[in-house]
């Protein structure tokens, strides 16, 4: 059997020379990688260039274009054919409509003034206004739409007075109009809370500093369920409002409650159509102003209101923000 010379058959190292040529050769192979990937990217930076400059070719000739059609297009709205040319004579302006609103006095101050609500004939009293705050809790039927009638103001008497039921009692679908002068019913004013009662049990009003007791805003009520009241954190702000609601006639507007009666704040910080529950809360916010107290249905509160803003006779005051209602 034959032996192997294991020496033999072992292959030799490389020498440093074939390892320097292996390297060369190495090197040189990634250089023409590197060559043939920059090649490849000239040419996508000159295809990209081509796409670019025909983007701009292309948006030049479109905004050129555009501006055209626009030149066009004004020349032909504003050149007027011959055929249509108007024949006004030189000197006789065009007629315009222009609504204006006289300056009127409405009411007569301090005093209460005695309106009634008269039939217009022929004319149809206009749809119902949702953009005027209306109260939705007032329980009045409405009349059939070929009775309506549009309520017109008609002055009968005016004069200084302090008492509305005597006019309302005997005028049915009559209202008044406040200011109404009376005295002030003050009871007690030296605590830090103020309670001001517009109107309370028997028609009473009062402004008073105590709840409870003899001379409390409670007494005032007596019981009675929708009173219309409220607690002034100041003092002075109660003070102030229940000096305005009585010198205004606010307060003696709220005596002597009838039934179908609406409420229609003229000047106040939300001018529209109210009940008894709201006219104070939500139209005058809790001080004075100018109301008109309606003896009849809803529909002819709201004729006359958007009569008065036709004719320009109700004033928004600005929303006051420091009352300091509780």
């Amino acid at each position: 059997m034959a032996v192997i010379d294991s020496d033999k058959e072992k292959i030799p190292p490389p020498s440093p020379r074939t390892s320097h040529a292996l390297a060369y050769a190495k090197r040189e192979l990634q250089m023409a990688l590197f060559s043939k990937d920059a090649e490849d990217l000239l040419a996508v930076n000159a295809e990209l260039k081509a796409v670019e400059d025909l983007y701009a070719t292309t948006t030049e000739s479109f905004e050129s274009q555009l501006a055209l059609t626009q030149e066009n297009l004004i020349d032909q709205l504003t050149t007027v054919p011959l055929g249509k040319l108007s024949t006004t004579p030189i000197g006789s302006p065009p007629s315009r409509k222009v609504k204006t609103c006289k300056p009127t006095v409405y009411p007569p101050p301090l005093s209460s003034v005695i309106l009634k609500a008269t039939a217009a004939k022929s004319v149809d009293s206009p749809k119902l206004d949702r953009s005027s705050p209306v109260d939705t809790d007032s329980r009045s039927t409405p009349s059939k739409p070929a009775t309506r009638r549009k309520a017109v103001p008609e002055i009968l008497a005016s004069g200084d007075t302090t008492s509305v039921a005597s006019s309302t009692a005997s005028t049915p679908n009559s209202f008044t109009y406040a200011p109404v002068i009376q005295p002030a019913n003050v009871m007690s004013m030296d605590g830090d809370k103020l309670y001001v009662v517009y109107w309370g049990h028997n028609d009473m009003d009062l402004i008073t500093s105590n709840w409870h007791g003899i001379a409390g805003a409670k007494n005032a009520m007596h019981g009675l369920t929708n009173a219309i009241h409220r607690r002034f954190l100041g003092p002075k702000l109660g003070a102030a409002a229940y000096e305005e609601c009585r010198t205004t006639g606010i307060l003696a507007a709220l005596k002597d409650k009838m039934a179908n009666e609406h409420f229609i704040v003229v000047k106040g910080e939300n001018p529209g159509v109210y009940v008894r529950q709201t006219v104070v809360s939500k139209g005058l916010k809790w001080h004075g102003g100018e109301i008109i107290r309606l003896i009849g249905n809803a529909k002819d509160a709201q004729d006359l209101f958007k009569h008065l803003e036709r004719e320009c006779m109700t004033v928004s005051l600005p929303q006051d923000l420091h009352w300091g209602i509780a």
